[in-house]
């Protein structure tokens, strides 16, 4: 019976709203269910992207739209390895088109990027503002 998930503990502590420091964006990481709900706030000129993190087998996973007609999923193959400090980089990948994104925290900020044919775009990164409950369900 699983007990523990070191990559959900973590996240639960870094709920909250991370507007980026140039005002083009934010990314909001709530608590969904068991998992996480991830919203990214891109400014007027391009619309938001959504995503669900869990778990699958070993591994930490998002579906997200991702500027697609369809949900992507993207694997990061670390959600029960023990997770150090407060800088962690969460690169979430998925095989066949070379695409990926990445969640880079680092103390109270929070990094976003897409990433395409191994080149990560303009991040969107800032402080966080608002926390919301960091509780984790008992199975977590």
């Amino acid at each position: 019976m699983i007990t523990s998930i070191p990559a959900f503990e973590f996240l639960s502590r870094k709920i909250g709203e991370y507007p980026s420091d140039d005002g083009k964006g934010t990314v909001h990481l709530k608590r969904a269910g068991y998992g996480f709900a991830l919203e990214i706030d891109r400014g007027s000129n391009r619309g938001p992207m959504f995503g669900v993190i869990g778990v699958a087998g070993s591994d930490l996973v998002l579906h997200s739209n991702v500027d697609l007609p369809n949900v992507m999923v993207f694997r990061w193959p670390h959600a029960f390895s023990e997770i150090k400090g407060e800088e962690v980089r969460m690169e979430f990948t998925e095989g066949e088109l070379k695409v990926g994104v990445i969640l880079d925290f680092a103390g109270e900020t929070l990094g976003f990027s897409f990433v395409v044919d191994g080149k990560a775009g303009k991040a969107i990164a800032g402080r966080r503002i608002a926390k919301s409950s960091p509780s984790v369900p008992e199975a977590c």
